[in-house]
C-alpha cells in the first residue's frame, strides 16, 4: 500500500522571542506513494504562526520542505498563570457576614473587614516596593515551551504527524 514517513532535521527548537525557528521536514514515499499533501501546525504559542516553503524534490525520491515558525515577543504578563480560584477567595471574608442578624453587629463587620482589606492592601503593596535592580514583572523574559504538532495529509486520508518541541525565550 502507498504512504509515506515524515521527519525533520530538528526536533526541538530554540528561539528568541519575536524570532523565527526553522527546520527542514523529509518526506520520504514507500510503496510508490505520489500524492500531494497538504501540511499544517497545531500547538503553537500564542501569536505564533508557521509557514512551510515549496518541496524540493530529491533524486532518491524524498521531497524536502522548510518550516519556519514565527513567534512573538513574550513578557512575564503574557504567560504569567492565574489561579481559577483567585475571585472565589476574594469574596470568602464576605461569608463570615452572612450569619449575622442584626444591622448594627453586620455594619461594624463590613466596617472591620473595610478596614482589614485596606491593610492588607497597603503591606501587599509595601512588600512590592522592595529591590529597584529588576525590571517590572511585565517587562521580564520569561521562557515558554509548547508541543507543536506538524501533520501531512494526502486527499485519500492518509495523514501522519511529528512532533516538535518549540521554546520561546
Amino acid at each position: 500500500m502507498p504512504d509515506f514517513t515524515i521527519a525533520a532535521s530538528a526536533s526541538t527548537l530554540t528561539v528568541t522571542g519575536g524570532q523565527s525557528a526553522s527546520t527542514t521536514l523529509t518526506i520520504t514515499p514507500t510503496n510508490g506513494f505520489n500524492k500531494p499533501l497538504t501540511l499544517g501546525c497545531a500547538g503553537l504559542p500564542s501569536g505564533s504562526s508557521c509557514t512551510f516553503g515549496t518541496a524540493v524534490a530529491q533524486v532518491n525520491g524524498t521531497s524536502t520542505i522548510s518550516l519556519s515558525i514565527s513567534t512573538q515577543t513574550l513578557t512575564a504578563a503574557s504567560t504569567q498563570k492565574h489561579s481559577p480560584n483567585a475571585p472565589l477567595f476574594a469574596l470568602l471574608p464576605l461569608a463570615l457576614l452572612l450569619p449575622m442578624k442584626r444591622r448594627k453587629e453586620f455594619v461594624k463587620a463590613l466596617q472591620l473587614g473595610a478596614a482589614a482589606f485596606i491593610l492588607i492592601a497597603i503591606g501587599v503593596g509595601a512588600t512590592g516596593c522592595a529591590g529597584g535592580a529588576s525590571a517590572p514583572a511585565s517587562t521580564q523574559p520569561t521562557s515558554q515551551t509548547s508541543t507543536v504538532t506538524v501533520t501531512a495529509q494526502d486527499q485519500g486520508g492518509t495523514s501522519h504527524a511529528l512532533k516538535l518541541t518549540l521554546t520561546v525565550n
